[in-house]
């Protein structure tokens, strides 16, 4: 058994630990620090109205 350590419940890290706990093969232990806050790393990344073709500059710059 593999033993796998997951920092962070937010949607990522509860995802990962789903489908990693469904294989018998790893053992998974999530780390957070309570229910109730909103992530604090990667707010920025799900961007669903961002597009190359309106935000030239932001689109240039993240390259």
């Amino acid at each position: 058994m593999k033993k796998v350590a997951i920092i962070g419940a937010g949607i990522v890290g509860s995802a990962v630990a789903y489908y990693l706990s469904k294989n018998p093969v790893y053992q998974v232990t999530v780390f957070d620090h309570g229910i109730g806050q909103a992530t604090k790393a990667a707010a920025g990344i799900i961007s669903p109205w961002f597009s190359k073709r309106r935000n030239k500059a932001w689109y240039r710059m993240a390259r």
